[in-house]
């Protein structure tokens, strides 16, 4: 096998393993061409090197003599010191971290966390340390650094300056395993004793899946602990007895937990390989960064905030409590209420806001009052006291130090039950109330702006998007009609159960035909259309809505051997064929008044109402269809004495063609008239192609008992092209392949995406299925209603981390490990009787 071909490396890498497998983990490694030979003691190592090289020799390699190093204490082995003290990184290759400059593109940050990722062993929690940078990498933000990612970035090339020396794992000695979980991340540390301290064998720490930041807190310290044994397996399998060390309480007593569910029993499965004992270290004691504190003297907090602000405190929700409320989704279909106790708020949000305080710039600064301050810093600084270790504002507003617990602070008054989703100055108010924090205006809009489920249930607070944007005028008699179908009227004593109407979009002109809607379809539709085109000849352009008739592919085969151009609205926008709409309620107008109190002579009515309408002056030309048509008016038995004169056939021509060009004019003085009116009433607004928006659902029909309390909004999809001036068509889901995916702007939403561009961690997208056994399952969170389909029982599922409108309807049989939420569902009272 000749270098260069890319199966060269794995080739010789068998070769190596091949001839030095009676050595290897005995006292050789080897990588490639790399040979490292350690031994206890001298006499031991000067047998192993003369066994290698005994080795090599006999199989005919060869050693470069200078690279060699023989009889060391310590030396370089791939990009690693390794000495009897352990492992550590090379100075060499840090030196060169710690002058590395800020990186100015996407490129330059892959660069730099390439080289830093190959050392990550060393850091106490990478991910969570380098997630700042990690989030510029995403292909769909934009590159924007900032002071955030300055700090991140100094912080990671500090961190590897101070890295420790990674001790020996010794089988024989005491070892322990620390854990902790945040937002983001997951990170742990394995530890031996050696000589009475406590020394890191290994690190380890991992980003968060978007799934699994949907975890309430209690799970990610615990997916911290599974991750971590699973990680470092090789080393805890054998040991008899060992002690993890968790923050979070409650995880003490996993092991003799009764009730689990199906991802805890997973994981307790798994567990199961270990003899462990799991711990509750608070906070200060724990060795794992930003871990968080529970110190119980920090309770004396209580005393500092008068009036509301203590009721606030003990009202506070905890940790998990909230990360529980964020999930609520954008409707759950019940709130159940839990138990908090005083206690909890006290040792979590308080003990964290303590912890967090000596960090921040104004607790140094307020702490030493001889530290010389500028004019923008004295005015910073006013108000704000120092109370028993923490930060106040006017003796009644706590000061929150860090972005996390602000949006701690954000969740709980924002987006729990208690906050109501309510808008921004409502939701600054109540915060104003009992916490200060720097920009907390500019925040708490930012974090309404961009609230997922406020974008899906609040009405719009601008005029309608889209200017009107008027069809085309035509400019002679029956070159454009209208069509349009009248339903839900009363049976008619003929049979009839709907009337198909069609305008002449220049003179005005209608026909009504009755039909009946049972078994209508497309081809008896055309047989209707036939009658006009007796009358009127063939169109050049047909005006219709979306009914599935004018959209079957029957319709617009014949339409195109005849040469006629389709104009079909947009989903859910009757505008597009307002002349239609309005002729309707014309004709109902004109039918209520003559209609038999049965209603069911209405057909017979249709000639009376359709010569009506023909022989009134139209508001838009100014002339009645019949003048524009024939260029006189009709008899009437009011008429029949009188005669008019028969003008001239050159004369007849030249006044129609006049009339003809003087109504084309009228209609677009009426057209530009309507606009201006029209848009006075709305706001020209443009969306871009990839943009993400919101589905208004005023026309979309859904399981939910009420429409009132139904989402505004569903979403969000993706543009994919602009039709026209002020129409798009969609990115749709499969489950809503019935809708036509090209909608008017004005029943679109631009998206305020929570992930996009903000540094404001939100509700994660929804998670992946388990794969139990090859197979995808989804974890169902409620049942909303329950359908007998095709002789089978069939429940509405909703899933976890999916919004509503991704609920499906799924066989009995399907759910075979739901039948408690089954059981809740049918045992459920009743619903009072409307």
């Amino acid at each position: 096998m000749p270098f260069g071909l890319c199966n060269a490396p794995g080739t010789f890498q068998r070769l190596m393993n091949d001839l030095f497998r009676p050595f290897l983990d005995r006292f050789v490694i080897v990588y490639l061409d790399d040979i490292l030979i350690y031994s206890e003691t001298l006499e031991e190592h000067q047998q192993h090197v003369a066994q290698v090289l005994k080795l090599i020799q006999d199989e005919q390699l060869y050693a470069a003599r200078q690279k060699c190093e023989l009889f060391k204490t310590s030396t370089e082995f791939l990009g690693h010191i390794v000495s009897g003290n352990g492992v550590s990184m090379d100075p060499k290759k840090t030196d060169s971290i710690e002058s590395w400059p800020t990186p100015k593109c996407v490129r330059g940050i892959q660069v730099f966390l390439g080289m830093a990722n190959f050392y990550r062993r060393f850091i106490k929690n990478f991910s969570t340390m380098a997630e700042l940078l990690t989030r510029l990498l995403t292909k769909s933000l934009p590159f924007a650094w900032g002071p955030e990612q300055d700090h991140s970035f100094s912080s990671l090339k500090q961190s590897f300056q101070s890295a420790p020396v990674r001790r020996i794992f010794r089988p024989d000695l005491p070892i322990r395993v620390s854990t902790d979980s945040s937002d983001f991340g997951i990170g742990g540390v394995l530890e031996q004793k050696f000589e009475h301290r406590w020394h890191p064998i290994a690190f380890e720490s991992r980003k968060l899946t978007p799934a699994e930041r949907n975890y309430p807190i209690r799970e990610k310290e615990l997916l911290a602990i599974v991750h971590c044994l699973t990680v470092w397996r090789i080393y805890l399998e054998d040991v008899e007895n060992f002690e993890v060390f968790t923050d979070h309480h409650s995880l003490q007593y996993f092991k003799t937990q009764k009730e689990l569910n199906k991802r805890q029993a997973r994981w307790q499965e798994l567990l199961c390989n270990f003899t462990y004992t799991i711990k509750y270290i608070p906070g200060p004691s724990n060795s794992v960064p930003d871990a968080l504190s529970r110190r119980p003297d920090y309770l004396n907090f209580v005393r500092l905030l008068p009036g509301s602000a203590a009721t606030s405190a003990l009202t506070s929700v905890s940790a998990e409590t909230t990360s529980r409320q964020l999930h609520f989704d954008t409707a759950a279909s019940s709130i159940r209420v839990n138990a908090i106790g005083i206690s909890s708020p006290i040792s979590g949000f308080l003990l964290d806001v303590k912890t967090a305080t000596p960090d921040t710039s104004e607790f140094k600064l307020l702490s030493d009052p001889s530290t010389s301050r500028t004019r923008s810093q004295h005015n910073h600084l006013r108000g704000l006291q120092l109370q028993d270790g923490l930060i106040v504002k006017d003796n009644s507003r706590l000061f929150v130090p860090s972005e996390q617990l602000r949006l701690q602070v954000l969740r709980e008054h924002h987006d729990a039950p208690l906050g109501g989703h309510l808008g921004t100055d409502k939701t600054l108010a109540t915060i104003n109330r009992d916490y200060y924090w720097p920009g907390m205006d500019d925040m708490v809009r930012k974090y309404i702006k961009t609230c997922d489920l406020c974008q899906r249930i609040k009405p719009p607070t601008h005029k309608p998007y889209g200017a009107l944007d008027p069809l085309s005028a035509p400019s002679n008699p029956w070159s454009s009609v209208s069509m349009d179908f009248i339903t839900d009227i009363p049976k008619s004593r003929s049979g009839f159960t709907a009337i198909f109407v069609v305008v002449d979009r220049f003179s005005k002109m209608v026909h009504f035909y009755p039909c009946n809607m049972d078994g209508l379809d497309a081809l008896a539709t055309a047989k209707l259309f036939l009658k006009v085109i007796a009358l009127h000849g063939v169109p050049d352009s047909i005006v219709s809505d979306r009914d599935p008739r004018f959209k079957s592919a029957f319709w617009q085969s014949l339409m195109k051997l005849l040469g006629v151009k389709l104009n079909i609205s947009s989903a859910y926008h009757a505008q597009t064929d307002g002349q239609t709409e309005r002729t309707n309620r014309t004709l109902e107008h004109i039918l209520r008044p003559y209609c038999s109190y049965q209603q069911d002579d209405w057909d017979e009515l249709l000639p009376m109402a359709e010569f009506a309408v023909n022989n009134a002056p139209s508001a838009t030309t100014g002339v009645s269809p019949f003048q524009a048509n024939y260029r006189r008016h009709p008899r009437t038995p009011s008429t029949l004495g009188i005669s008019v004169p028969a003008p001239a056939s050159v004369t007849l021509a030249e006044d129609i063609n006049a009339l003809h060009q003087e109504m084309h004019d009228r209609i677009l003085k009426a057209q530009a008239r309507q606009k201006h009116h029209a848009d006075k009433r709305r706001t020209d607004f443009e969306l871009n192609i990839n943009d993400l928006v919101l589905l208004s659902t005023e026309n979309i029909k859904t399981t939910r008992p009420s429409k009132k309390l139904d989402f505004r909004r569903a979403g969000p999809f993706k543009i994919l092209s602009k039709v026209g001036k002020v129409s798009y068509k969609l990115d749709l889901p499969s489950s809503m392949s019935g809708l036509h995916p090209v909608f008017h702007i004005s029943m679109l939403e631009p998206y305020h995406d929570p992930a996009s561009g903000s540094s404001l961690p939100r509700a994660p997208a929804p998670p992946p299925p388990d794969i139990i056994n090859d197979m995808p399952e989804y974890e169902v969170e409620t049942i909303l209603a329950k359908r007998t389909y095709r002789r089978q029982v069939q429940y509405l599922v909703k899933w976890v981390g999916y919004p509503l409108h991704d609920a499906t309807w799924e066989a009995a049989d399907n759910l075979s490990n739901s039948q408690r939420l089954i059981r809740a569902y049918e045992d459920r009272p009743p619903a009072p009787a409307s």
